[in-house]
């Protein structure tokens, strides 16, 4: 579905016949009685796998083949022994599996499984210069916020969705202060997958954010509500936020209000504060899905004047919708945007999001003007 990026492979197919010199595979064979895959010099990656002679195909596939078969095929040596070599980027960080006869299979050599937010996991490893963040850790020694958890029934779609409130510490409904508010589409995954309250809770102790509330949503139609559905904006513009106005200590206005998303949520972002400018003046998308309908989107930037709003998009440089992000970003500054674009050489996961949120934070919500 999408363009794979391009990385350097230093292997060959495995359907091919093309001899391995001795002093590789004596090296390939000293890494596997390590049993550690994948193994990392400089900018060099070198997947392993222990095959049996039922073993026909290990083939390489993650984020850098769109999850996809895209011929990227383990070499075998005697023994029932695959390996495929890499060059990726030295900050880089990547999700993977093999297909084994067609099969996903985790790495078995790999002790690195992370959930990938679609109820299994992936093999997951950073390369020598990749930095994760603190932020979406726990931390014990500061004030936390609250999570309230409530059902929500609205009248421009069917079915009760679930709302996650995020309340700052010390949030007092009796005190006069009211906070700004960030509204979350995927809402459960930016509390379960994202850690958004913990680094909330971070940033706020640290006095890098001022305090704010968030809203965290949940989908029911996922893809249809966040593709230009009108009555999607309508519960939310309509219906939740009048709903969190009345009941919380909010700043009723358009600077106050922030949409957050990923993938679709960034979307349906960006389409909705088009939309209802007079109500959102925040943008935070994350890998936002802008190959969707990419002309319709781009026609209603440029079709109505530029709006009072304020974008911060971040995309990674290991999934296929990088260039739809960047034409966006070139969209944005002709038509005069003030917005901040980020790259990592990262992939489509709630990891690079998570460990990337508190840089948009920071810029839209810091305590000093950008």
């Amino acid at each position: 579905m999408f363009n794979v990026p391009i990385i350097s492979v230093m292997s060959r197919s495995a359907h091919a016949s093309a001899p391995t010199t001795p002093q590789l595979e004596t090296r390939i064979r000293q890494l596997a009685e390590k049993q550690i895959s994948p193994w990392i010099e400089g900018t060099q990656v070198t997947f392993l796998y222990q095959g049996t002679s039922h073993t026909r195909e290990v083939e390489l596939a993650g984020e850098i083949t769109g999850w996809h078969s895209r011929g990227l095929y383990l070499q075998r040596l005697p023994g029932d022994l695959f390996y495929l070599s890499v060059i990726l980027p030295r900050d880089a960080r990547l999700e993977y599996k093999f297909l084994v006869n067609g099969e996903w299979t985790m790495d078995p050599w790999n002790q690195t499984k992370l959930e990938n937010g679609i109820g299994g996991q992936n093999s997951a490893f950073g390369m020598p210069d990749y930095q994760g963040d603190v932020y979406p850790h726990w931390a014990p020694d500061i004030p936390h916020g609250q999570v309230v958890n409530e059902l929500f029934q609205g009248n421009a779609l069917p079915g009760p969705r679930g709302l996650h409130i995020y309340l700052p510490p010390h949030y007092d409904p009796d005190k006069a202060q009211n906070y700004p508010v960030i509204y979350a589409h995927d809402g459960q995954d930016y509390m379960r997958h994202g850690k958004l309250n913990w680094i909330l809770d971070r940033l706020i102790a640290e006095e890098a954010i001022e305090p704010v509330i968030a809203v965290c949503i949940d989908p029911i139609h996922r893809f249809s509500e966040y593709t230009f559905n009108n009555s999607y904006c309508h519960l939310l513009v309509e219906e939740i936020i009048p709903y969190i106005d009345a009941n919380y200590k909010t700043k009723p206005s358009p600077e106050s209000r922030t949409l957050l998303g990923s993938s679709l949520g960034g979307l349906v972002s960006t389409y909705m504060a088009f939309q209802y400018s007079h109500v959102f003046g925040n943008v935070f998308g994350q890998s936002s899905s802008y190959q969707f309908y990419r002309e319709r989107m781009v026609d209603t930037l440029r079709d109505f004047p530029t709006r009072p709003i304020r974008f911060y998009l971040s995309a990674g440089c290991l999934e296929g919708l990088i260039q739809a992000n960047r034409h966006m970003a070139d969209v944005l500054a002709t038509q005069g945007y003030t917005f901040r674009y980020q790259e990592y050489n990262e992939g489509h996961n709630w990891t690079h999001w998570s460990h990337r949120m508190a840089t948009g934070l920071k810029y839209l919500f810091g305590k000093s003007v950008e």
